[in-house]
């Protein structure tokens, strides 16, 4: 069921694509990566606050699931939106420097999250409280990086390929 949990996610990200390509295309790539960046961090938050099977029973699963979904489709819409991008952003001419930032970026920001993770589980805690309460302090913790992403995906210049698209409609 964990597994299950977690690949959930994976099934309804080329939906998540989807949507926030023929978004993105009418409303601006940065408007839905602000929008796939709220969607995430709200749901992961909110994995932090889910009750207990113990408090809530078969309804605390079901809220995971729904809180996976809705971390999957703003994956999915993330991926595409931060790749177009990059390579939006990029130079005109070859190379294109900026198309291997964003594939790069999971593995190298995932890295520390999971050394951390772990330190904090074997040093910090005693005995079950990692499994009462300490799991979802991670959880609670991302509020911070929305805050922090939100004001940095603002700052971030619409990309150019859409404002010449948004200029040819005006027109």
């Amino acid at each position: 069921m964990s597994f299950a949990s977690v690949g959930i996610s994976f099934l309804f990200r080329p939906l998540g694509a989807f949507l926030a390509g023929h978004y993105g295309d009418k409303l601006g790539r940065r408007a839905m990566l602000v929008l796939t960046l709220i969607l995430m961090g709200a749901a992961t938050t909110l994995i932090g606050f889910l009750p207990t099977y113990a408090t809530a029973g078969a309804l605390a699963p079901i809220m995971l699931l729904l809180l996976r979904i809705l971390q999957g489709i703003s994956a999915g819409g993330e991926w595409g939106g931060a790749v177009l991008m990059a390579v939006e952003h990029a130079p005109p001419r070859p190379p294109r420097t900026g198309r291997g930032l964003p594939p790069a970026g999971r593995p190298v920001g995932a890295a520390p999250g999971h050394r951390r993770h772990s330190a904090h589980d074997r040093c910090n805690l005693p005995g079950a409280a990692f499994l009462e309460w300490g799991w979802r302090v991670p959880f609670l913790l991302s509020i911070v990086l929305i805050v922090v992403g939100y004001f940095v995906r603002r700052a971030v210049d619409e990309s150019p390929v859409f404002q010449e698209i948004a200029a040819a409609k005006k027109r």
